[in-house]
Formats: C-alpha cells, structure tokens, sequence
C-alpha cells in the first residue's frame, strides 16, 4: 500500500491539485484513495484466503481451533478416519467444498478493483471540463476577445472511425 501511494503522490493530477491549493487530506481522500484501494483490496482478499487455509490445515493438524468448534478442517480430519469404511463423501466434499471457497475469495479479489472504477459504479468521468473560458488578447484599442463563455466536456467513447456492427436483418420479415 505504501508503494501504490507513493506513486500516486507524485502523478500529475495530485500536483495540480496542489498547486491550485487543495488540501492533502481533501487530495488524499477524493482521489489518492480510491486509486490505491484496488490493490489493497487485492491483497486484503489474498490475506483473507490463505488465513482461511491456515486455519484448515491447523485444525486437520489439530492444533487449530477446539474440537467443538465447527471448521473445515476439524470435519476433514474427521472424515479422513472413515475414509476408507466406504464414506468416503466425507472427506472429498468436504475438500472440494474447501478449494470452492478459496477459489471465490481469490475471484472476489480478483473483481472487485474492477468494479470500484467509476464507470462501473455509474458515473461516467469526463476526461476534460471547461467551464466559462475566455480568451483575450491584447491590441492597440485594448483587449479583443476571441473566446467567450465556452463550455466544453470531453468524455470518453469510441472511436467515430470504427464501423458499428449492424444487426443481421431477417429478409423475411423485410419483404412483407
């Protein structure tokens, strides 16, 4: 974590920010923030995954957790003792059941940076907003105004000179 926010104080919106005079906890809160949680979260849910399979292995150990309280691990164990006595469902749903949910975690981890983008929460970021500008430019007589009022909001789309796919048109339907 200390990495990725290293490198986001030095990227180029945070020194504008700065030199605009935004405070550091307002530029740390609105924008360092969410860019550095997508790999905190990646690594929050690495952490929680291999603490689950911690507690797994110590409780098929049986160092883990008590033998009355319910783990993966303690019922793996367990199931071990009638594995070869025909149940040998125990053990093997139990397991699959295990690397099911490591799986989801690591996949949790996986998709959740994407989803904390701001197109996919909803909002649609323009890439450049101008807002009243003006352009003068001095002469003799004063100052001529080339520019005013321009509202400009550049967002990102595709790109114009790509063909759209067009749907197949059912000719049946198109000649009656």
């Amino acid at each position: 974590m200390r990495g990725s926010t290293l490198v986001e104080k030095n990227k180029e919106y945070v020194q504008a920010a700065r030199v605009i005079g935004i405070g550091p906890a307002v530029i740390l809160g609105g924008t360092s923030c969410s860019n550095v949680m997508g790999p905190v979260l990646v690594i929050a849910t690495i952490h929680l995954a291999l603490a689950v399979i911690t507690e797994a292995t110590l409780s098929f150990l049986g160092v883990g957790v008590p033998p009355t309280t319910p783990s993966l691990g303690t019922l793996i164990r367990i199931g071990n003792d009638y594995l070869f006595s025909g149940e040998w469902w125990i053990t093997i749903f139990l397991g699959i059941a295990l690397v099911v949910m490591i799986l989801a975690i690591n996949l949790l981890g996986d998709r959740l940076p994407m989803r904390s983008t701001p197109a996919a929460l909803g909002t649609v970021m323009s890439l450049l907003d101008i807002k009243d500008m003006r352009v003068e430019f001095p002469s003799r007589r004063g100052h001529v105004v080339a520019i005013a009022n321009l509202t400009l909001s550049l967002r990102a789309g595709r790109d114009p000179r790509r063909r759209r796919r067009r749907a197949p048109v059912n000719r049946r339907s198109a000649m009656r």
